[in-house]
């Protein structure tokens, strides 16, 4: 969010600080969820994914574009772990001229960041295809159900880490607002 704010580049649009914002706030809502669902472990009431979910599964050829989507949520995951271990992230940051340690802290946040944020995408298209292939909407789960499976299936330890994870990726993008190069 401080990339849609910062002064830093004045030549940033409107679209691209628009979507920063809208980023920024996606990321802290992940981020409530993730300690959410590790501090409190409670079921999500109104879940936005299981309605429109219901919603695809409706229509014709409902689990089939369900599973189309899915497929395109979890090709998303894994470009996010790709760009993560493959550290293309590296020329947004790279050469901005400031301090070593900055850019180290910011080198490891962004992979360990867009690794957790490509498991969790990977985690909600299970849930749609889960959903899609038993035509049922209740399977279809937001973030915060995507990390109550990750919590039910692995335990406390693994949905902390992918929180650490995922806060890691806030930094990344904090860090990268204040002393890192513009997309």
């Amino acid at each position: 969010m401080i990339q849609a704010f910062s002064q830093h580049n004045k030549d940033v649009k409107w679209a691209k600080r628009l979507r920063y914002f809208l980023s920024g706030i996606t990321y802290l809502l992940l981020a409530y969820s993730a300690v959410q669902v590790l501090l409190y472990s409670q079921q999500s009431n109104g879940d936005q994914n299981q309605h429109w979910a219901g919603e695809i599964l409706s229509k014709p050829l409902g689990q089939w574009l369900l599973g189309i989507g899915a497929l395109l949520i979890a090709a998303i995951g894994i470009y996010q772990i790709h760009y993560g271990v493959s550290e293309k992230y590296k020329k947004h940051v790279q050469g901005s001229g400031h301090h070593s340690h900055i850019e180290k802290q910011l080198l490891l946040s962004g992979k360990v960041g867009y690794i957790a944020r490509g498991l969790v995408w990977l985690i909600i298209a299970y849930l749609l295809i889960n959903a899609a292939l038993h035509a049922s909407a209740s399977e279809a789960g937001d973030t915060g159900k995507a990390l109550q499976l990750v919590e039910g299936s692995f335990g406390s330890i693994l949905l902390g880490a992918l929180s650490v994870g995922l806060m890691l990726y806030g930094v990344f993008n904090f860090i990268r607002a204040r002393y890192g190069k513009f997309e």
